[in-house]
């Protein structure tokens, strides 16, 4: 009734919605997987793309999408 412990809420996402959430986080982990075999941190590879190291954690962590220059710098 009011929702105690253990109960289960589900949210309905659109499918775009849900597929966009999947791209992000399938891209963030190729970045960070590439930056790993370069051995570079995300402070270095911020400074060879023109970006901060925030934003690099936040591309690698799949929660922002990097834009088409960085990709491309990428």
């Amino acid at each position: 009734e009011n929702g105690g412990p253990g109960m289960k809420y589900t949210i309905d996402i659109p499918e775009e919605q849900v597929e966009r959430l999947e791209r992000k986080r399938i891209i963030g982990m190729n970045i960070d997987n590439r930056r790993r075999e370069m051995k570079l941190s995300q402070q270095k590879l911020a400074i060879k793309v023109g970006t901060s190291q925030f934003m690099i954690a936040k591309w690698c962590q799949g929660r922002y999408m990097p834009g088409i220059i960085y990709l491309y710098k990428l």
